[in-house]
């Protein structure tokens, strides 16, 4: 049967014929073989048993034979040649996908067991390189896991002083509320006591205001009353010339005139009495009047002042009532804090939670890269039985 799969030696490997060897080909070889076999063991068969002739005997050992070397030959294929041949091309392939064999074709035993030892080596050299790219890893992975569980550590601990410290800044924050409040509350107070005062001086400027029109006004009287003593003294100065004309004429008449004489000298004091008085009416008059003007002036400066004492006052007041204003905002900010802080706790707790679970997956991963430890021991022992 070596006839069947090799045709001659070369350079001390068998020419391997598996893979051009089909089912009906190794068929026709057994009955190429088989039938000139059966025919020469029928002829013999008949030549000693003597009974018939040669011929049918040599056919019917012939078709005997090749019918028993086609059974043979199809078990022998599907039972050896065929997995050999499936085995030789798969082993072809992997050689050509992982680069150990080129371009030439496996045609000799010598070439089969080159690209199968290439393929081992290739292959415990992925498995050395991936065992050792594994430990790495692990060795990173080792690391990386240290450090999470002292990042974690870290931040419990920092979690733990920001909720201390939120603590801290709540009760701060109460006690600046309140605190604010009654600044707030005081404020407020002097905001109403501002605008009564204003209230207080604006009514103080209109009394001004009315005091000097009415000032004014005995200004004005004044004047009035100095013309009316201008006048009565004017009328005394004619009066007394005409008292003394009538008292020329009076002693011009004589005796005759005597009395109209006496009425005219009395005429003349009482002009004279009307004077002194319109004089000194019009001395008091002037001195009301200047008392006046300086009454009025006094009145205008304290006027001016009033109103713009109630200007600052005003200004003041709204001030107070921006600051107030301010006040409220920040107090209403303030207020915010203790939600913000809250908030904040919230983030932190929740980075806590975080790092809890950092902690326990930190845990996870050192027991995965245990497994992978023990992986990579397996992938060397692996390497070590492929290893010619």
């Amino acid at each position: 049967m070596e006839g069947i799969f090799f045709k001659r030696l070369n350079e001390g490997a068998f020419i391997l014929e598996v893979k051009k060897l089909t089912l009906w080909r190794y068929c026709l070889r057994t009955v190429i073989l088989a039938f000139p076999t059966g025919a020469l063991s029928g002829c013999l068969s008949v030549y000693l048993s003597q009974n018939g002739g040669i011929l049918p005997g040599a056919l019917v050992g012939g078709v005997c034979g090749v019918l028993m070397g086609v059974g043979i030959s199809t078990r022998n294929y599907r039972q050896l040649l065929a997995p050999m041949k499936r085995s030789m091309e798969k082993v072809e392939q992997v050689a050509r996908q992982s680069g150990t064999l080129d371009n030439t074709r496996l045609r000799t035993v010598t070439d089969l067991e080159n690209a199968f030892l290439a393929i081992l080596s290739d292959l415990n050299g992925h498995l050395e390189d991936g065992a050792g790219k594994l430990t790495e890893t692990v060795h990173k992975l080792q690391e990386l896991g240290g450090q999470m569980s002292i990042g974690a550590g870290k931040t419990a601990s920092a979690a733990s002083q920001v909720y201390a410290s939120a603590d801290t800044i709540n009760s701060q924050v109460e006690e600046i509320t309140k605190n604010t409040d009654k600044v707030s509350g005081m404020l407020s107070e002097e905001c109403v006591k501002l605008q009564a005062t204003s209230r207080q001086v604006l009514e103080i400027a209109e009394k001004n205001r009315a005091l000097v029109e009415i000032m004014d006004g005995l200004t004005r009287q004044a004047q009035g009353v100095g013309m009316t003593v201008e006048l009565i003294t004017n009328i005394a100065g004619q009066t007394n010339l005409l008292s003394l004309n009538a008292a020329i004429e009076a002693a011009k008449a004589g005796d005759s005139g005597r009395g109209f004489a006496v009425v005219a000298g009395e005429v003349s004091k009482l002009a004279e009495q009307s004077t002194r008085a319109a004089r000194e009416i019009g001395e008091i008059i002037g001195g009301i009047a200047s008392s006046t003007n300086q009454a009025y002036e006094i009145i205008i400066r304290g006027s001016e002042n009033v109103q713009s004492e109630a200007e600052e006052i005003n200004q003041l007041r709204r001030r107070m009532d921006e600051n107030l204003e301010y006040i409220n905002k920040y107090l209403q900010q303030v207020k915010e804090i203790p939600r913000m802080i809250s908030e904040i706790a919230a983030a932190v707790q929740h980075i806590s939670a975080v790092a809890e679970e950092t902690s326990a997956t930190t845990g996870e991963v050192n027991k995965m890269v245990g497994d992978v430890e023990e992986l990579v021991k397996k992938l060397d022992l692996l390497a070590g039985k492929f290893k010619i």
